[in-house]
């Protein structure tokens, strides 16, 4: 796997970044300290590279794409192909990372998001104008504060998670800068959201068995492939064979089962979540993942929108 660190950082970036180290060294320390208050501009855009652009569409293209199946179904997607960046070859206006040291102080009581929003909301407000039109954002970034004045999508940022969403949110909120969120579906897509999602589908109707296999075979119960198989292949109805089970955890399983199936009927959805959250004793699994933080932060969102679900009137378990 060689070919990685070569397609996410070039040769002419690594090239760009020793000779910026050794400009450094040779540098004043007056040279120094403008260079801290500036900006490192990196022009390579690896969007503008052919060789790379053909490889991405042709690995990804085959990896993404559903083999010739036919028609795609609803809930499958297409692989969009990436374009060149639109960035002239004769090299006029070519595309360029940027890298900002020190804009943001190390305020006291200020957590790192905190800063890092800061950080944002400031670079932002320097493309508008706001800190004059001598801020080098400003000139750079004509086309951008063009689109935010006409009220269009202009600026996109990447999040490795959604974690700390609402601290940006805050931010933003407060310098004045108009934002969306866009959620996408990736939230759904979290293994302890789906497993959540199939064991209420399960509660709701008890004849989703497939829902309940994938419930039962989740983080929630954890029982393993041979003990589902003798569950679901017994002559008898599932819940019999739970309480007859000579295993005392899938005794305790059945009757929790029942016992939510019970509720599903009578109380508001979040409060069923949180009884499967307490009775099987998940907050003790979820803070042991390694993702802890992510997966609560999950499950306390997931509660927050079967909360809103109910309140805008769309119906319940019951």
């Amino acid at each position: 796997m060689q070919l990685i660190p070569n397609l996410f950082f070039g040769k002419d970036l690594e090239k760009e970044l020793y000779e910026h180290a050794a400009l450094c060294k040779d540098m004043s320390q007056g040279e120094r300290d403008k260079m801290r208050r500036g900006d490192i501009h990196l022009t390579l855009n690896f969007r503008s590279n052919r060789e790379l652009i053909q490889f991405f569409n042709t690995t990804f293209g085959h990896i993404f794409g559903n083999k010739g199946a036919g028609a795609l179904e609803e809930y499958e997607s297409v692989y969009v192909s990436i374009k060149k960046a639109n960035c002239s070859d004769s090299g006029d206006e070519r595309g360029s990372a940027v890298f900002y040291q020190g804009s943001v102080p190390r305020t006291e009581g200020h957590s790192k998001v905190e800063r890092e929003a800061s950080l944002l909301a400031d670079v932002i407000s320097r493309i508008l104008g706001r800190e004059g039109r001598e801020a080098p954002e400003y000139r750079r970034y004509r086309s951008i504060r063009e689109k935010i004045e006409k009220g269009e999508p202009a600026i996109g940022v990447l999040f490795f998670a959604y974690t700390h969403i609402k601290t940006f949110e805050t931010i933003l909120r407060e310098a004045g800068i108009p934002f969306v969120v866009n959620k996408g579906k990736g939230f759904f897509r979290c293994e302890e959201i789906m497993e959540m999602v199939q064991l209420l589908a399960y509660l709701s109707d008890a004849r989703q068995g497939i829902s309940l296999v994938a419930a039962l075979r989740g983080s929630i119960f954890g029982l393993s492939d041979p003990e589902l198989f003798d569950l679901f292949t017994a002559p008898v109805p599932i819940d019999e064979k739970f309480f007859n089970s000579p295993h005392e955890y899938l005794k305790r399983i059945g009757m929790q089962l029942h016992a939510w199936r019970r509720l599903a009927g009578h109380v508001p959805l979040p409060e069923l979540i949180r009884n499967i959250i307490r009775d099987r004793r998940l907050i003790a699994a979820l803070s042991s993942h390694p993702k802890r933080i992510q997966r609560m932060a999950n499950m306390e969102k997931f509660i927050g929108i079967a909360r809103q679900f109910e309140l805008e009137g769309n119906g319940s378990l019951a």
